[in-house]
């Protein structure tokens, strides 16, 4: 790629081939948007940690070999929502920018439709014939693990669900430069997630299956908190 740029003359187009001039208001408006964004991957990161070894500790070391299995699925089905996520992040930006604030509340709409349908097509064959479809992904030996786990499989589906239209709705509200609220939402339903997590296994009558609701709620107060911000229109006034 950069050799492109250099060589087909693209950098020069775009001004890629002078040193640009350091300006400490830019770097701190930089800073001020993308340090809650690094905060959110690692609080995000730390309660899936936290999760699995709360399920190591409380239902043991199959419970977590089935929850590994449940996980790669869920990365995998989750791909059109990562992808989503990513343009309406670009979208939102391009529509403040372009001065089209009422534009944006619709396309973040329309792109959760899309990612969710697209979410039922590929989610559905895993969770009504989870041995026949993931065969070929996680061979022979992940098969009894897959067989056990099948009733995890229909909370993953809820969770998929959910995710769709959550991942899209949370990258819209950080599309509106509103990172830091993002980041505190975040921060806030980690600790429910984490605590709910804690209390099912500790108190109720633990099973894998009401541990992986942990991630239904989470998907709900994603969702809620997200809509309730955008809503308020208080990303209107935001200014960069």
């Amino acid at each position: 790629f950069v050799i492109y740029m250099i060589l087909g003359g693209s950098a020069k187009q775009w001004g890629l081939n002078l040193i640009p001039k350091f300006e400490f208001g830019t770097f701190k408006n930089i800073l001020k948007l993308s340090s809650p964004i690094v905060a959110q991957s690692v609080i995000s990161l730390g309660s899936w940690f936290i999760f699995f070894s709360l399920i190591e500790v409380f239902l043991g070391q199959k419970a977590l070999a089935i929850s590994n299995l449940i996980r790669n699925v869920s990365l995998i089905l989750t791909i059109p929502s990562w992808g989503f996520s990513s343009a309406i992040n670009t979208f939102v930006g391009q529509m403040i920018g372009s001065r089209k604030r009422m534009g944006v509340m619709p396309i973040i709409r329309k792109t959760a439709n899309m990612n969710l349908i697209i979410t039922l097509i590929l989610a559905l064959p895993v969770v009504l014939f989870p041995s026949f479809t993931l065969y070929p992904l996680f061979g022979g030996e992940n098969v009894n693990l897959i067989y056990e786990g099948r009733n995890v499989f229909y909370v993953l589906f809820v969770i998929l669900i959910l995710a769709s239209v959550g991942m899209v709705y949370f990258n819209g509200l950080s599309g509106t430069g509103a990172s830091m609220h993002g980041m505190k939402i975040q921060a806030g339903i980690s600790v429910v997630y984490l605590l709910y997590i804690y209390l099912i296994l500790k108190y109720a009558n633990p099973s894998l299956e009401l541990a992986w609701t942990a991630e239904i709620l989470y998907w709900i107060l994603v969702i809620f908190f997200s809509l309730k911000y955008m809503f308020s229109k208080r990303w209107y006034g935001k200014k960069f």
